[in-house]
C-alpha cells in the first residue's frame, strides 16, 4: 500500500513540498540535501542544476506605468492589473 507523506523536514535547508511515498523519505531527504538549493533573495528551492534559470525570476523589472519594480515571476502578473 501507497502511503504519501509530507516533508519531515518541512523548515529544513532542503525542504520540499512534496509528498512522498512514506517508504522512500529516507532518499526523498538524501535526493534534496545534494541537490536543492534554498535562494536567499525569495526563499524558494529549487534544484542546482537549475540555478541560471531560478536567477532569471529574481532579476527586478520596473513596470513602465507605476514605476515600481517587480522581480521577473511577479511582473506578468502585475502587468494584467496595471495599465
Amino acid at each position: 500500500m501507497l502511503s504519501l507523506v509530507p516533508n519531515p523536514a518541512p523548515n529544513s535547508s532542503f525542504a520540499s513540498s512534496e509528498m512522498v511515498d512514506s517508504s522512500k523519505v529516507h532518499l526523498h531527504e538524501a535526493y534534496c540535501k545534494r541537490n536543492r538549493i534554498k535562494c536567499e533573495i525569495c526563499q524558494k528551492f529549487y534544484d542546482k542544476e537549475e540555478e541560471e534559470e531560478h536567477a532569471e525570476l529574481n532579476e527586478k523589472v520596473e513596470c513602465e506605468f507605476c514605476k515600481k519594480d517587480f522581480m521577473n515571476d511577479q511582473f506578468e502578473t502585475h502587468q494584467m492589473i496595471c495599465d
